[in-house]
């Protein structure tokens, strides 16, 4: 993210009250899950309908889910990564850093130069973006 864009988009969420950054954040998370149960779905060519079949709710929730008329609970999850043989990982960006900085220094990246960030790639979908 550029920095202009950056600052907008903290000025925009300052502007928010504290219920609706709650609600947009759990937008963002239940995007960022879905969109991987998405891509695994894609992989072993599974459509909405077996899914829903599999995880026992009906096609139209997991439209629903899938267009953000609602949100998965964690026992949905639990189902759908279960039957798609997906474990989620959950990691801070302060763990995600010090991870990517423990593998760097194992291949001797940091050798006589100060450590970097490296940013988190974003997860939209389904797709990665580098």
């Amino acid at each position: 993210m550029t920095d202009s864009i950056k600052n907008e988009w903290d000025a925009l969420m300052n502007e928010m009250s504290y219920e609706d950054q709650v609600a947009s954040k759990a937008d963002v998370l239940a995007l960022q899950y879905l969109g991987l149960v998405d891509k695994k779905m894609e992989e072993i060519h599974m459509n909405k309908k077996e899914l829903a079949d599999k995880i026992g709710t009906s096609a139209s929730f997991i439209t629903q889910l899938f267009r953000g008329d609602r949100k998965p609970n964690w026992n949905i999850l639990a189902k759908m990564s279960m039957e798609l043989g997906l474990d989620f990982k959950v990691m801070t960006e302060e763990l995600f850093q010090e991870k990517v900085q423990e593998e760097l220094k194992k291949y001797g990246v940091f050798e006589g130069r100060s450590e970097m960030r490296v940013a988190e790639p974003k997860v939209e979908y389904g797709k990665t973006s580098e």
